[in-house]
């Protein structure tokens, strides 16, 4: 697991895709998020997986009875983060669907 404090001026021209999700570690839980990550050597390639375990956002649309929050918040950062080639996102679990996290890959761009 990583964590990501120590990564307070995360947007340098040596950036990775490591480092933006590290900085991210570091300021969602403010917001009641349980988030961690993980990296793997796949193919000589760094590749993240951050898990998601517990979302305010869909605990409130469901309170609410409104729909699931996925497309405007996680799917658009999939779509962002390939159009800004800052890394591309594969969801591996989705709690919506019944899983107990969501889970993203993450490879860097190449």
């Amino acid at each position: 697991m990583i964590s990501g404090k120590g990564h307070k001026n995360f947007m340098q021209p040596n950036t990775t895709i490591v480092d933006v999700i590290a900085a991210e570690i570091d300021i969602v839980p403010t917001f009641g998020w349980q988030i961690w990550m993980e990296t793997k050597e796949e193919n000589g390639v760094t590749v993240c997986y951050e898990h998601l375990e517990r979302c305010p956002h869909l605990d409130a649309t469901r309170k609410y009875k409104l729909p699931d929050p996925c497309a405007i918040l996680c799917d658009l950062d999939c779509k962002l983060s390939t159009k800004y080639k800052l890394g591309i996102w594969e969801q591996v679990s989705h709690m919506p669907s019944g899983d107990k996290e969501c889970c993203f890959k993450i490879k860097p761009w190449v």
